[in-house]
């Protein structure tokens, strides 16, 4: 039997899993492993017998439990499951996370959730960014694009409610929303800017990602090759939460507000 040999075993059936996973927790019976983890009852014994086999479960009359052997292997192989679970999470937006700006490792998006662009509906990342925006408390944003729902949803929520808001756009950005007099969205900013609950900032240089603090979540708002909309990701990860919070500060220290008494009315 080689090093893989019990990796492959515990691979090839999920249920062996799962009935070893049960015996960590403490001793059961075969019936007891029934009714904890829905394997019919031949296949529980089968599995065990497998499972005693190989030292990784002993038994002590009629019940069964995991040996030091089964916990430590149980647990390493969970462990790499999580990993390839988060691996093929990311797999499809790898591509457009700044993952070399990143002061963590990637398994810390294991809990993350990913809003995905649909064929069914092409704005399903914007408009659920926009949800989370105007359902936070404290909000704040560092970005190199705009996203007029993202705007709006933001202007009312601070405007005409009680969310405080920093948003930092790249200059380039920011200008051509003011100047656009077509597009709604620089009146919002006008707005923001003057509301003594929210501040607009202007990045002279390159702004390289979407990222938003939401009260105790972060998103990031990714876009594809073409500068489209691709996905959006949410976690309340306390290592990525850092690193945003860090990230937006850097930005906002070297920014600029936008001065309300120098905007038109």
């Amino acid at each position: 039997m080689t090093a893989l040999d019990d990796v492959a075993f515990l691979a090839r059936s999920p249920r062996r899993v799962r009935v070893l996973e049960t015996l960590i927790e403490g001793p059961h019976t075969r019936a007891d492993l029934q009714e904890a983890t829905g394997v019919p009852r031949a296949t529980v014994g089968r599995i065990v017998t497998e499972l005693e086999a190989r030292g990784l479960v002993t038994s002590h009359g009629v019940d069964y439990r995991a040996s030091p052997l089964g916990e430590l292997l149980a647990g390493e192989f969970l462990s790499l499951v999580e990993t390839a679970e988060t691996v093929d999470k990311l797999r499809p937006v790898i591509e457009w996370l700044p993952v070399e700006e990143f002061d963590f490792s990637l398994e810390h998006f294991a809990d993350a959730t990913i809003t995905f662009l649909k064929q069914s509906d092409t704005t399903a990342p914007v408009e659920r960014a926009a949800a989370l925006v105007e359902n936070g408390d404290c909000v704040r944003i560092l970005a190199f694009g705009s996203a007029p729902q993202v705007i709006e949803a933001a202007w009312r929520t601070t405007v005409h409610g009680t969310q405080s808001l920093e948003i930092i756009f790249a200059a380039s950005t920011l200008a051509e929303l003011l100047a656009d007099s077509e597009l709604e969205s620089g009146r919002w900013l006008r707005d923001l800017a003057r509301c003594e609950r929210g501040a607009v900032f202007r990045y002279d240089g390159v702004v390289p990602y979407n990222i938003a603090v939401i009260d105790d979540t972060v998103g990031f708002a990714l876009v594809d090759e073409y500068g489209a909309p691709s996905a959006l990701i949410e976690t309340e990860d306390e290592a990525i939460y850092a690193w945003a919070e860090s990230t937006i500060n850097t930005y906002r220290h070297e920014a600029e507000p936008l001065d309300p008494d120098e905007l038109p009315s």
